[in-house]
């Protein structure tokens, strides 16, 4: 080997160790991605954790509860989410605070409207319009597109046997909760208005959100 080749060799090893040094400068978290995954599913879990407990403070115990720790986890999740910073290891978790924003949001909403004075077919409406603007600020913001959330029809047969599915589901439900009538009278008149409120506001707002937003995050 001559002098030349000496000089180049070590010229290549000098290039490779500049080049490795702007890579860590760049992404300096690289070598913390295991160790940063494993945090932001325990911080995940956690948040599920803290809004399952309003849940049950909610629907068991004092209402008014688990709305202030519905909030506290709203605000908690929020601040949480703007807090992150760009091209870190937690950015990855980002999606999934500002998704579960949805969460303590409809108990949030659901509680504190003030329904009393319209009939209950209608607090479905009252209710779900403001959730489905933040569903699509949160769609917006993360930039999902309709096969990110499961809005497609790819595969129409096993979509519509799902759907169909739902019948089943719900009667075996009704026979479980054996809720109140939300109709006076079983004619098409009173039946049609009604059904597609509930398909709309109730059915298709929670896939959206749940299986949509939240599962895809």
């Amino acid at each position: 080997m001559g002098i030349i080749d000496i000089l180049n060799s070590k010229d290549e090893v000098m290039k490779f160790k500049i080049n490795k040094i702007k890579i860590n400068k760049f992404n300096p978290d690289e070598k913390n991605i295991p160790a940063a995954e494993k945090s932001n599913y325990y911080i995940g879990l956690l948040y599920l954790v803290l809004i399952t407990l309003a849940e049950i403070l909610t629907a068991y115990t004092i209402p008014q509860l688990g709305i202030i720790l519905h909030s506290i986890i709203l605000v908690l999740l929020l601040i949480h989410y703007s807090f992150i910073p760009l091209r870190s290891s937690a950015e990855r978790l980002k999606p999934l605070l500002l998704a579960l924003c949805l969460a303590p949001l409809i108990r949030i909403i659901s509680l504190s409207m003030p329904l009393k004075d319209f009939e209950f077919v209608y607090w479905f409406i009252i209710i779900g319009i403001p959730l489905f603007i933040a569903s699509f600020i949160v769609i917006r913001v993360l930039d999902l597109k309709s096969k990110d959330i499961n809005l497609n029809w790819e595969n129409p047969v096993a979509t519509l046997l799902i759907a169909l599915s739902g019948i089943i589901f719900g009667f075996i439900e009704y026979i479980i909760l054996k809720p109140v009538p939300i109709i006076s009278l079983l004619n098409l008149k009173e039946i049609i208005i009604p059904g597609l409120i509930l398909l709309l506001f109730t059915g298709f707002l929670e896939e959206l959100i749940f299986r949509g937003i939240i599962q895809k995050t």
